[in-house]
């Protein structure tokens, strides 16, 4: 479907589809005349008297509602605690998913395009945001002492639940990796 396409604007509303429909089944008018008069198109009122194409129209999603959710989810508590992915990042993070678990999509080598994110995003109430507007977020959120001891407690048992302790090469520092710490750089997707 191109870009550009404009739904057509319905003249009719579900009471008039509704009414056409009974005096159709009645013999009172003719599918056409009903279609003229009620300013319905013919073959969507033939297709309201068969039932047919009840089922939503266009191509199936490339990922269930269920891992939609799910990913969604993610994102925002993700952007919550101040750490927003970016719109490559979640376009690799579902590439990965899709070719880790052999589904069928229209992906090219299973990584999904513009068009996927931006509709991905409108589904779920997502939206991009500049990185600078998070670093408030983290600000906030680390000036709490109860929140930095409590990260000190977690991250020390976490050593000594692996036996990491004697073995400072394992234990990798963000200065140490190539994250981009140039917040402004970056849009971050968040709800």
């Amino acid at each position: 479907m191109p870009r550009t396409y404009v739904p057509k604007l319905k003249k009719y509303t579900a009471k008039d589809l509704e009414e056409a429909i009974n005096l159709v089944k009645q013999g009172k008018l003719g599918v056409r005349e009903a279609a003229r008069q009620f300013r319905i198109d013919k073959s969507k009122l033939s297709r309201s008297l068969n039932n047919k194409n009840k089922s939503k129209q266009g191509r199936k999603q490339a990922l269930s509602v269920d891992q939609e959710a799910d990913l969604t989810q993610k994102i925002t508590v993700m952007a919550k605690w101040g750490f927003a992915v970016s719109k490559e990042e979640i376009k690799r993070v579902v590439q990965t998913y899709v070719n880790e678990n052999n589904l069928k999509t229209v992906f090219n080598n299973g990584k999904p395009g513009d068009d996927w994110f931006r509709t991905f995003c409108k589904r779920n109430g997502l939206s991009q945001k500049k990185m600078e507007q998070l670093e408030k977020c983290r600000r906030t959120a680390t000036s709490d002492p109860f929140i930095i001891y409590s990260f000190y407690d977690k991250l020390g048992e976490t050593i000594k639940k692996l036996g990491l302790q004697d073995k400072p090469s394992h234990i990798f520092n963000l200065d140490e990796t190539s994250f981009n710490l140039d917040p402004g750089r970056v849009k971050g997707v968040q709800r």
